[in-house]
Parts: C-alpha cells; structure tokens; sequence
C-alpha cells in the first residue's frame, strides 16, 4: 500500500499542554490523523513530551506586535510549504486565512488549502481598527480556498452570509469510559475554565459570587492571563468586594484540568462571546452538571433551556447556581449525543478529500 500523503497544520500556539480551543482542536486532531500519515504542525512551543512518530512539529519564535505572538507564522508558513511541497495545508482559524493566497503564489509546489473558522473575532472590542479590517479582509481569502469548515452552525450562518461556503463539522469529546457520580462530587465546588479574558465574562461571575452569601458555593475560575490586563481587574474586583469565595487557580495542565471537572458539582460557562467551546463539551464529557450564557454560541448546542442563563445579569447567574447546585442531576449532559473525536477527525480527512 503506497504512503499516505502528509499535511502541513498551520495556526496553533502548540499541541500539548496550552490554552485555548484551537489548541485543544490541533492536540486531539493531530495525534489522530498521524495514525496513518505524516503530519507537520507549525507551532510557537516544542512538545514537552514524547508524540507520535508521524509527527514533525516546526516551532517559530515568539513575537509581541500589535498584541499577537504569530506574526511570523505566515514567514515560516510559506517558507515550509516551498520546501517540502505539501499537497495540503489546513488552517487553523480565520486569523491565518490571508495565507490562502499566499500559499497559492508558489506555482512550483501549490497546496491545496482548508480553513477551519472557530469564531468570528473581530466583534470583540479588543481588536483595534487596523486588526479588524485584516481579519475581516482574511476571512474574505476563505473564499477563494479549496474548502471551509465551520465548527457551530451559527459560524456556517455567519460564513453563509459573507458569501463563503462550507462544511458543518463541530468539535469532539470523548465518549468512553466512566464518570464521578455526583453523590462523590464535593458539595458546591463551581468551576469555570478558560482564559482569563474579557469575553469570557468572568466579572460576571464574580459579581454573582457576592449575592450567593453565606451559601456552600466556592468558585474557582482555571485559566492564565491575556494580554489585555483582564487578569488584574478581577484579582481587584476578588480583593475590593465581599467575593471571598472566589480563587483563581491559574492556568493548569489539560489532564488537572480533566481532574478539577470531574469532582466538580457545576460548570459555568458566562462568555458573552465563544466560537464552540471545548470546555463546555469536557464539563459534557466528565458528566459535570453545567450552566451557559444565552449567546449564540452556546445556543449551538441545543440544550434544554434551564441550562441557560442572562450572562448580562450577575443576580441571574447566581440564582442559576442555586438552582443547579440544588438539584445538580437535571444539570447533566448526555455525552452521547455528541460525537468522538476519532468521528470528528475523519470527517474532516473526508471533507479535505485526504488520499
């Protein structure tokens, strides 16, 4: 049987061990497809540890310009692409997407390009006028690619309006094996995961941690600092208010992270802005109950409406803790209804037409 064509990933800081939905994408997808072919991700971080042997990962310096650290991804890009001439490449995310036309100017070695779009990031307010009309302008390159992949239907809604086609695939969990019974669970533990950002609304949440009073609830919101000072505002907000039951943990290693979700008796996902969340579907995945904000995005997921809550309203919020940490069982997920990332990996080989 003749070897399976390699592939260039390109858009992820790393795949292992980092933050962030495209990162937990690249660590699931990467370590599947290199089953059966060679794989290359272009990354910012060596592994730690040991990958698969069909595994090459090309690391490029870090860079803090205009409040990004890949810049020089398109350099390293182009330049890995005119060497070993891969037939494909994937893109990570509509931020990269420029490169669409970039990889196609290298006759000698033109790839066949995919993009995958996680969330549309230039609505957030953190992305200045210059940024957002780049990543507006890049998004417009996943026109002229060989595929698109939306990972929520309201992104393929949005794509759909922009004049650009594509697949349907959402992101994965694992559906095997056992989880902690709730009756095991430590009684009140909260937990949020995610990056200490402004969109991920964790103001909200601690505002809500001061009208829970003297109730059993402690949360603990896992995740490391942006850029943005985000991560100062709320140590204030913890240290000026009567929030006591508030801790940061930091950021944590994904396997800690697994750990913390499955002794915990709620998830909260507060975000007023997610492409699909990974976290929300490891809370699914461990058999957490769970609670999201009424945006779009997690109305993707289509679960029964006492999941969802104002995350407008921190009196909202804190009266959907009560309610779930009172009767936690209607608060849980079937995993079931979502597929495996094994699932999700071939759908994509077969969406990129993968010899």
């Amino acid at each position: 049987m003749a070897p399976k064509s390699p592939i260039l990933i390109v858009g992820a800081r790393g795949i292992q061990g980092h933050e962030g939905g495209v990162e937990k994408f690249a660590e699931e997808f990467v370590q599947r497809l290199a089953r059966d072919r060679p794989v290359h991700v272009l990354c910012l971080t060596a592994p730690a540890g040991p990958v698969h042997e069909n595994i090459v990962v090309h690391t490029v310096p870090k860079m803090k310009f205009g409040k990004t650290d890949k810049l020089l991804y398109f350099v390293y890009a182009m330049a890995l692409q005119a060497r070993h001439r891969f037939p494909t490449v994937m893109i990570l995310g509509v931020n990269f997407a420029m490169l669409v036309p970039m990889l196609k100017t290298i006759v000698w070695a033109r790839p066949r390009v995919f993009v995958r779009s996680g969330s549309v990031d230039y609505t957030l307010a953190k992305w200045g006028r210059f940024a957002r009309a780049f990543i507006r302008a890049s998004e417009s390159m996943m026109r002229i690619a060989d595929g698109s992949i939306a990972v929520a239907p309201s992104i393929q809604k949005h794509l759909s309006g922009v004049g650009i086609r594509s697949t349907l695939i959402r992101n994965g969990l694992e559906t095997s094996g056992d989880t902690v019974p709730l009756a095991s669970r430590k009684d009140g533990k909260v937990v949020a995961i995610g990056r200490l950002t402004h969109q991920k609304n964790y103001r909200c949440l601690i505002a809500a941690a001061g009208h829970l009073g003297d109730s059993e609830a402690h949360i603990t919101i896992v995740g490391g600092p942006d850029l943005s000072g985000e991560a100062e505002a709320l140590r204030g907000m913890i240290a000026a208010g009567p929030q006591a039951r508030v801790t940061l943990a930091g950021m944590l290693p994904r396997p800690e992270v697994m750990e913390v979700l499955s002794h915990a008796m709620l998830y909260v996902n507060c975000s007023h802005h997610e492409g699909m969340s990974n976290a929300v579907l490891e809370a699914i995945q461990q058999g957490t109950p769970l609670i999201l904000s009424d945006i779009e995005a997690n109305r993707d997921l289509q679960l029964a409406e006492h999941h969802y809550f104002d995350e407008t309203s921190a009196e909202a919020l804190a009266g959907k803790i009560r309610e779930a940490l009172a009767m936690p069982d209607r608060f849980v997920v079937d995993r079931s209804r979502f597929d495996n990332w094994d699932v999700i990996t071939q759908r994509f080989a077969a969406s990129m037409r993968l010899a």
